[in-house]
């Protein structure tokens, strides 16, 4: 039986070999679309539920419109059972309010989900490394993509990421070694820099790392604004209250 300790081994290691592997062998990427497929209905399958979801509205409207009709010229037909044939109208209309306002409901809440499928697309392409479009998108555009999505700013282009920048702690400053170089993945904007990590499972260490190289960054450009994003679905409260404590901004 696996412990729990073998699990987050195994777990550590897919996260640390699975973007090489991606690369040396880009088929592996279909291979876990198709196990999240099966997790989750495909965004096609969703629209495809909502165009259907569309056409029974517009046929139960028909529908209610042909009832409505046919008592209309039951009361005409009827004036002795007036009250009667009132009271079944007032009963059907409500059923159909009733009707149409779950209809909208469940349409709203249909695009809604489209709509976060369609972000947990994006960040699966970051977190997985994998590129995942027809067009053969560089991982920079992915990021670019993704990037702009979560923080609402347009101005993030491939052309502004800058993946694994080599920055050497030449005096020992901030890494208290002198000479290490770390790899730090940035946005590279006219007066400013933003160095984001991107984290599958959210640790404290991480974002403790992500402060160290944001620190770095801004000893090496004093004449530039540097910021730090933690990208990490899921991050619980501890995570966010740590981003707080050393400045950064938390994109879960």
């Amino acid at each position: 039986m696996i412990t729990e300790q073998d699990l987050n081994q195994i777990q550590d290691y897919v996260i640390q070999i699975l973007p090489q592997l991606l690369r040396q062998k880009p088929e592996i990427a279909t291979i876990i679309e198709n196990i999240i497929a099966r997790q989750f209905l495909r965004r096609d399958e969703l629209v495809l539920l909502l165009d259907e979801v569309k056409l029974f509205r517009e046929d139960t409207n028909r529908r209610f419109e042909q009832v409505d009709r046919h008592f209309e010229l039951q009361r005409e037909e009827m004036n002795r059972r007036f009250e009667q044939v009132e009271q079944r109208l007032r009963e059907e209309r409500r059923e159909r309010l009733d009707i149409k306002r779950r209809m909208v409901r469940m349409e709203s809440a249909l695009e809604t989900l489209v709509d976060k499928i369609t972000q947990f697309d994006m960040r699966l392409n970051i977190i997985a490394g994998t590129f995942g479009t027809e067009e053969e998108q560089k991982l920079e555009e992915v990021f670019a993509s993704a990037l702009s999505y979560g923080l609402n700013n347009p101005d993030i282009k491939p052309e502004t990421i800058r993946l694994r920048q080599e920055f050497r702690d030449t005096e020992g400053v901030v890494f208290l070694r002198k000479g290490k170089f770390v790899e730090i993945d940035l946005i590279a904007e006219a007066n400013k820099l933003t160095v984001f990590f991107v984290a599958a499972f959210a640790e404290i260490a991480a974002v403790e790392m992500l402060a160290r190289k944001v620190k770095l960054v801004e000893l090496q450009n004093p004449d530039k604004k540097v910021q730090g994003i933690f990208i990490s679905p899921g991050a619980g409260e501890e995570i966010k209250q740590c981003c707080t404590e050393y400045g950064l901004e938390l994109l879960d």
